[in-house]
């Protein structure tokens, strides 16, 4: 059993004094690398003791530390002296790591606004790590018009005056003893600055946009905050042993998270190996012979990646295998591409689900089987409007395809790139196409019918869903 005590130190960093905490392995104990632990906003390192013996047990020697104006460190609570401050204060960590331990892998490890600081270290090329792993992130914070207003305000006339940061304590965590212990804790303030508060937001989004280019191995951890229920995760293997990472672990560590979603979020979750459309049909067929042997942890294939001038049926056979072995189909088309690629994935591909989709309003004689057959659409709406797929969220033809009887669905699209996860997506089409409560349930429960999983979880999270709406909802139908 590993200590949670950790051995205190100090670093200077200018006239600043970072508290440092040191988690080292037992004498002898085989190392597997390093972790830099980066905290959230208003709390301190103290808290991530739990972690630190976590990560110790799995053989990484952890250091952390509290952050300027946080914990033990010196500096004014809540204030941003500098855009630079944080990350230049995690070099600062990182590069004594590498003093003292220069061969080991490191990895950095931050929460909330310290992912925030950890992806921007890593996007600003400070120094080379060997992995980034960000749990919830606070890269798109939700601000209320009122906030918005004070933040635009003050950041002009009083930047650097703190304010109460509105974090709620039970956010924190679900035990309410730990929400309890965060409340009691004197290292635990409440304030911000303007000035910081503008720092996370524009940071979140200049690491959203510069996560295309990264080459960093990155795993990006979100709390069960939209109340899901079932997920259906699609994985792109190519991606991955292209670079000489084996099958077995892309689809042995993403099974991994999909139980831990289960026993941890209680969210029930699946995995859909895609193909790269982009690509050759033979790259598709070696990539599926490669996931056999894995094929009690995936339920399904989909293909993906640029549609226009892929059409589907360039991928006719490894489908047709596919469905011999009993796997579940699914394909994009008809986002970018023309009703003709919906029609070529129905009769060529034998989907059981179109992703996207949208582009099948143009054809009436498309709709109509659509909804006859009850062929679900897994409509993203914005990404849609990220690749332009229309102008606006305004233009979206989702409530047409809905009066049109068709079985659709709202969903995320690589949120952390289109920068919308599943209750961005819900609030904004609603709010741009003003779309009512029967609009909302029949959503709901669309993905419901939709989804692959076994069909008692699904009669069970209907009864939820109606249960909720007569408990909690208006019916304005």
């Amino acid at each position: 059993m590993h200590s949670t005590t950790p051995i205190l130190s100090t670093l200077s960093a200018g006239v600043e004094q970072l508290a440092i905490y040191d988690w080292p392995l037992f004498e002898g104990q085989a190392s597997r690398g390093t972790v830099v632990l980066v905290h959230g906003l208003a709390e301190h390192m103290g808290r991530y003791t739990h972690v630190a013996a976590q990560l110790n047990a799995w053989g990484f020697h952890v250091r952390g530390y509290d952050q300027y104006g946080h914990g033990l460190s010196s500096g004014v609570r809540g204030r941003l002296p500098s855009s630079h401050q944080f990350t230049d204060d995690l070099k600062l960590v990182v590069d004594d790591v590498r003093l003292q331990i220069p061969s080991s892998p490191l990895i950095l490890l931050g929460h909330s606004m310290g992912g925030v600081v950890a992806a921007s270290f890593v996007a600003q090329q400070k120094l080379p790590i060997d992995g980034l792993v960000l749990s919830s992130p606070g890269f798109l914070p939700q601000l209320k018009a009122f906030d918005k207003l004070l933040l635009s305000v003050m950041k002009r006339l009083a930047p650097h005056i703190c304010v109460d940061n509105g974090l709620n304590p039970h956010w924190v965590a679900r035990d309410p003893q730990a929400v309890l212990r965060y409340k009691q804790d004197p290292l635990v303030h409440r304030q911000i600055s303007a000035a910081l508060a503008q720092w996370i937001i524009d940071m979140g989004h200049a690491c959203i946009a510069a996560a295309p280019l990264s080459h960093t191995p990155t795993l990006l951890l979100y709390a069960g905050q939209d109340h899901i229920v079932r997920a259906e995760l699609f994985f792109d293997p190519q991606t991955h042993t292209a670079r000489g990472v084996p099958m077995a672990v892309v689809i042995g560590g993403l099974r991994r998270a999909c139980v831990d979603a289960g026993t941890q979020l209680g969210v029930s979750a699946d995995l859909i190996l895609c193909f790269l459309r982009h690509l050759s049909e033979a790259d598709a067929f070696d990539t599926l012979e490669q996931a056999l042997p894995y094929s009690d942890q995936f339920i399904g294939v989909g293909l993906d990646s640029s549609e226009l001038g892929h059409p589907p049926e360039k991928f006719a056979r490894v489908f047709a295998r596919c469905a011999e072995l009993g796997l579940h189909r699914v394909a994009h088309a008809g986002e970018e591409g023309p009703p003709a690629y919906v029609w070529s994935a129905l009769d060529v591909l034998k989907v059981e689900r179109i992703d996207h989709g949208v582009q099948s309003a143009k054809d009436p004689a498309l709709l109509s089987r659509l909804a006859k057959d009850r062929i679900p659409l897994t409509v993203c709406p914005l990404s849609n409007q990220k690749l332009c797929v229309f102008p606006a969220l305004k233009d979206h033809n989702l409530r047409q395809l809905l009066d049109a009887g068709l079985v659709v669905t709202i969903n995320s699209d690589d949120p952390a790139y289109f920068g919308g996860y599943l209750n961005d997506n819900f609030v904004q089409t609603f709010a741009a196409l003003h779309l009512t409560t029967q609009h909302a349930w029949t959503l709901a429960h669309h993905s419901i019918e939709a989804s692959f999983a076994p069909e008692a979880d699904k009669q069970r999270w209907v009864h939820q869903l109606n249960e909720t709406f007569e408990r909690f909802v208006e019916h304005d139908y």
